[in-house]
This record gives C-alpha cells, structure tokens and sequence, in this order.
C-alpha cells in the first residue's frame, strides 16, 4: 500500500495557481491532452518494490517554456505535497516517465531551444527539450559533430539522455553521454535554481553536476546542458565482418580495442540460429584524419580475419549505419492510443548488462543455461561499444502466478541475469537507467552507496515529490 495518497483537492489547488501564472495553453487538464503521455514505450513493466504513490492518470500535464517555469512549478509541488514526473519525449523504456495519479507530467519539451554553438570551444548550450538529432543538424552546419546517437536519436531529447545516462552507437570512440556533458543547470525540487558553466577541468573542490547524470529526473529538473562537441572527422570508413559464431567475434574484439585501436563504433550482434553458435556481425566505424582511419580500417579487417571473419564489403556497413534510425522513425508515428495497456501473457526483455572483458564468454553461457532453467530462450547476444558491454535479448512466458505474488518465468530469468552480472563485478545496466522496471535491484547494484544516494534524495528533495518510486529512492 502506497505511503502517499497524491489528494485530488491539493492538486487541483496548485494546478489552478498554475493556471492562472502560466496560462491554460501550458497547463493541459483535457482528457484527450492527458491521453497522449502514457509514459512508456513497448508496455508498462510492473513494479517489483512498494511505490510511494499509486501509478495512474495526472491531474495535468504542465508544458514550462523558460526555467523559471520549472522553479515555480516545483515550489508549488512541494509545498502542496503534489508529485511530479519529469518528461522528455517518452522514449524510455524502463517506466522513468510512468505517470503518477492526481500528479503532474512536467513536459519539458517546449524548452528546446539551442541557446548557442561556440566553434572555438567545441560547446553549445542548449535546453533540456532538444531533439538530439536536430542538436546533430545544427553541430553540423558548423562543422562539429554531436557524437552522442543512440537508435532514439531522432526523437530522444537531450535532457533524456543526460537522466539516463544513454549510450549510443558512436559511445566505443566518443563516450556515453556522462563523458559528453560539461556543465548543466538544474532546478531542484524546492525551486532553487543551480548552475555549472561547463569548465573543462577543475580541482577546485568536487564536481558536483554529475550526480544528476543518470538520476532519472529523482534529485532535480535538468533544465540545460553544456555538452562537448568534436570536430567533424576528416574521414570516415565504415565496414563490416561476418564470424562463424559469437565467440570468434568477441575474441577479434577485445584484440583490436587491446592492439590500441579505437573504433568510433563497435556494433556486434548474432544472426538468427542457436544462441552463441550462430553467425554474428560485427559492423565498425572509424573517424579521424584520413591516412589513420585507413590503416586502422586495414588493421582492423586484417585481425578479424585471424578470428575466421569475412569481409561483408562496404555496402553492407553503409545499409546498416543509413538505417540504423529506423526502429525510432517507426517509433515516432506510433499512436499511444494503440499501445498495450496490460502485459502480454509472452514477452521479451532486452537487458543491456557490463561484465568484465575476462568473464564475457562465460557470462553469456551462463544466460543460455539460465534462461534454459526457467523455461525461456535466450537470444540475439551483442556487443555495444565495449567489449565488455553485453546485450542479450530473453523471451518467454511473463504470466505471473496468482498465489503468493510469485514472478513470472521470464521475470525470473531476467533477475537471475541480472544479478549474475552484478556478481561477476559488472553492473545490471549500462544504457537506458532502471525507471521502475529494474528498481528493486538498484540497492544490490549500489551497495552501501544506496544509503547515500537516499541520503541525498531526503536532502534535495525533502517533500519527496520529485519522480518518487524511480529508481526506488521513495520508498
């Protein structure tokens, strides 16, 4: 049972004051408005932990347009005892954005405004409601490279990325988004506003932005970042090689990244067939002056070769990298009125986990077992970026038994994955956050940090309005 109860009365109390400051064009209170932010992507995970506040439709859906929206929104939150869930653009898929009943959805999204571009610093600075891709566009146009660019990019926002801490297919030769960022401005919960201007290096003291980096919108509303542009690289060469089964390719891998060559992007993924015997492709992109990137390209072939790999030619590499936006294009002309609103009785989970480079293979045997224990398959197994970034895709039945609150086959499985990571010194996500689909295993994934981290939510966040039961820091 939830320890809140979100009162209808004290959210219709502060939405009517926001009302009146705001207007009505940015508080939307209409069914039909409120309809369009289901908060999720596939279909909605369950929570596996008690929620502070019952899940459920939002009293309004607040639509800030300056930061000084945002201040006053999560003053009169706080002060009511209202929750609010921060949005970007709904792109998550671990419920981070699940709205919260008689809540408020605050939609960032009308403050997407790039404020500016500085070529000479390689920065610009832009709001947290920027599509990624029209970032790119314009870093482009003046001859810099956006380099975070995940499959979302063209509908994902940059205060998205920056919440979850996203990693994208350019992540093996520019970074995740953390190493991406160089400042932000934050509204934290009882309205203070905080800032970083985005130096490169300092000693002076802690950093202490970075702790909003991958925070899921838990500690304060990111309202801009300062991110770190690159020059537009000189060349590019693109390739792509097939290896008999998974293992050869993970082993061709982690001998070119320990040979010192750095791919702009690493993405590796098997074929259809029986997990780990199957064929695998691994597809690469170099960046850099063009001397280097060709005999990195030579390089690079010529150890996939001693692994048994084929050379897939270039027209191969260039269908894969102009397309590797489509599944966020199918995304984008979805109607949310046709997502699922209740669990499939089969499902799939696609977990992205860190496991030592050494314990790879193992790890990857051990799901295959695993997943054959609880009666689901295990599947599609890649490499994202690092060796030591793993993805495995399971499938199976997700009917949970009625008595004693059991987990379904395919929630079991996943758990067990997951901690297996978590055991061989990796971590039980490296790409898309926890939300509320994987949040009752973030005090294992944290440890004695846990405490901490509540610590610092009771201190920023004293009312616990603030995205409460993400990330299971209100519970």
């Amino acid at each position: 049972m939830s320890r809140h109860n979100s009162s209808t009365t004290a959210a219709s109390a502060v939405i009517a004051t926001l009302q009146s400051k705001l207007g009505p064009e940015q508080v939307l209170t209409s069914p039909e408005a409120i309809a369009r932010y289901p908060g999720f992507v596939w279909f909605p995970p369950r929570p596996r932990m008690p929620l502070p506040y019952p899940l459920g439709t939002p009293a309004a859906i607040v639509r800030p347009r300056a930061t000084d929206d945002v201040a006053m929104v999560l003053h009169q939150a706080t002060a009511a005892g209202v929750p609010v869930v921060p949005y970007g653009a709904g792109t998550g898929v671990m419920g981070g954005a699940l709205p919260i009943r008689n809540g408020i959805i605050l939609d960032v999204g009308a403050m997407n405004r790039i404020r500016s571009i500085e070529p000479g610093n390689r920065l610009a600075r832009v709001e947290s409601g920027v599509i990624l891709g029209e970032l790119a566009q314009a870093a482009e146009r003046q001859g810099l490279l956006f380099a975070h660019d995940p499959w979302s990019q063209p509908i994902a926002t940059v205060g998205g990325a920056v919440s979850t801490n996203g990693v994208g297919y350019l992540a093996a030769g520019y970074g995740a988004m953390e190493d991406q960022v160089r400042g932000l401005e934050v509204v934290l919960p009882t309205g203070e506003v905080v800032s970083w201007a985005g130096a490169a290096k300092r000693s002076a003291g802690p950093d202490l932005w970075p702790m909003f980096v991958g925070a899921e919108g838990t500690l304060g509303v990111i309202t801009s970042i300062v991110v770190q542009l690159f020059p537009w690289p000189e060349a590019r060469a693109l390739t792509g090689v097939r290896f008999p089964k998974f293992a050869d390719g993970f082993r061709a891998i982690d001998r070119l990244v320990g040979v010192g060559l750095q791919p702009a992007m690493i993405d590796y993924e098997e074929e259809e067939g029986e997990p780990l015997a199957a064929p695998s492709r691994l597809f690469l992109v170099f960046d850099g002056p063009a001397e280097v990137v060709s005999a990195a390209t030579s390089l690079a072939l010529r150890i996939a070769c001693d692994y048994q790999g084929t050379d897939l030619g270039v027209a191969a590499a260039a269908h894969f990298w102009e397309h590797r936006h489509d599944s966020a294009l199918r995304f984008l002309n979805r109607d949310a009125s046709l997502l699922p609103r209740r669990r499939p009785r089969y499902g799939s989970r696609y977990l992205d986990v860190a496991v030592p480079i050494e314990r790879v293979l193992d790890y990857c045997a051990a799901v295959v077992q695993l997943a054959q224990e609880h009666g689901v398959a295990a599947h599609s197994f890649g490499i994202w970026g690092r060796p030591e970034l793993v993805s495995v895709i399971l499938e199976g039945s997700d009917v949970a038994p009625v008595k004693n609150g059991g987990l379904s086959p395919l929630d079991q499985a996943t758990d067990a994955a997951l901690r297996l990571a978590r055991a061989q010194g990796g971590s039980i996500e490296y790409c898309h956050g926890v939300g509320i689909r994987f949040a009752h295993l973030l005090p294992e994934e944290l440890g004695h940090g846990y405490a901490l981290f509540r610590h610092l939510k009771a201190t920023l966040d004293p009312a616990g309005i603030l995205n409460p039961g993400k990330l299971s820091t209100g519970d």
